[in-house]
This record gives structure tokens, C-alpha cells and sequence, in this order.
């Protein structure tokens, strides 16, 4: 749920990005994106010259999901 709030707020974001900002161990998030690409709610792109880099951004499902999830999260703090 995290990164899909959190790439619902950024927008496409490269990797590394994603593992300094994540309160979580580097083996996680890994495991959530891969986990988060197969459920089609995120597509990961990656660059095809030097500097190599890999950026994830959420798919149309993966925004609706995550609008719902915002909107949950504003109700738990009020």
C-alpha cells in the first residue's frame, strides 16, 4: 500500500529513489514492486543507454487502487 501512495503522490520514480525514500529494507521494496507488477498495477521502465536506470510508474489500475487508497487514508485521520 505504500508504494502505490507513494507513487500515486511522485509520479514516476527511478528505483533508487524508491528504496531511500520507502521506510522499508531494500529486499522489500524489491519484492512489493515485483509483487505490484504482477498484479499489473505498476510498469517499470528502463532507460536503454548509459546511465542505466529504472523508473515505475502506476498503470491506470494501479491509480484507481491508489486514489481509493488516498481516499481511505484521509478518512483514518480525521
Amino acid at each position: 500500500m505504500r508504494i502505490l501512495l507513494y507513487l500515486h503522490k511522485k509520479g514516476k520514480t527511478k528505483l533508487t529513489t524508491i528504496i531511500q525514500d520507502m521506510p522499508l529494507g531494500q529486499k522489500a521494496v524489491y519484492t512489493a514492486l515485483n509483487t505490484l507488477k504482477q498484479l499489473t498495477l505498476l510498469k517499470e521502465e528502463t532507460t536503454k543507454e548509459f546511465p542505466f536506470t529504472r523508473k515505475f510508474r502506476l498503470t491506470q489500475k494501479g491509480e484507481k487502487i491508489a486514489e481509493h487508497l488516498a481516499q481511505i487514508e484521509e478518512i483514518l485521520k480525521t
